[in-house]
């Protein structure tokens, strides 16, 4: 396999993993808005419980985004590291 094809070859797959991430990351997301809110329903007589809940709840979310935008980052990086070693790699014609 030529230098160029590996690169190209390796930065779909890299992309490809990227987005099978972020997907299992809604996913969880989304389990951990359905245990919440199912979790909610027996507090909702009781303020404190559910401020408690409403605080771990913003406290998940707000991970779960850093986590993302990490993950984005790490993505973005890699790319671009990528498309450097692709136009440094010596062409093979």
């Amino acid at each position: 396999m030529r230098p160029a094809a590996d690169v190209g070859f390796r930065q779909v797959v890299q992309q490809q993993k990227a987005r099978d991430q972020l997907q299992k990351s809604q996913l969880q997301q989304q389990l951990h808005q359905s245990v919440s809110d199912t979790a909610k329903v027996p507090m909702s007589r009781n303020p404190q419980a559910s401020e408690r809940l409403d605080r771990a709840e913003q406290s998940q979310q707000d991970r779960d985004r850093a986590n993302d935008k990490a993950l984005l980052d790490r993505e973005e990086r890699a790319q671009d590291l990528l498309q450097a070693t692709r136009e440094a790699a010596p062409r093979h014609d």
